[in-house]
């Protein structure tokens, strides 16, 4: 598939555009109920994630649920 030279121009355009474009992103941090030692971090991130995303709760300016970590210290 040829591309003119007047589509090439207006791809490059839009490419510039995109690279002045930002997201913003939140980062959620929660403290697990005591019963959480008894579950692997993997098992918890993927249940959270899961639920998260089936049942979108309602968070303002919440565009959707990327990524749940859990970390030990």
């Amino acid at each position: 598939m040829e591309t003119s030279l007047k589509e090439a121009s207006l791809l490059a355009v839009l490419v510039e555009e995109a690279k002045w474009m930002k997201t913003k992103k939140v980062i959620i941090v929660i403290n697990l109920v005591e019963e959480s030692v008894e579950k692997t971090n993997e098992e918890i991130e993927k249940e959270i994630l899961q639920e998260l995303t089936e049942d979108m709760p309602i968070i303002p300016w919440l565009e959707s649920v990327e990524k749940v970590t859990v970390i030990e210290e």
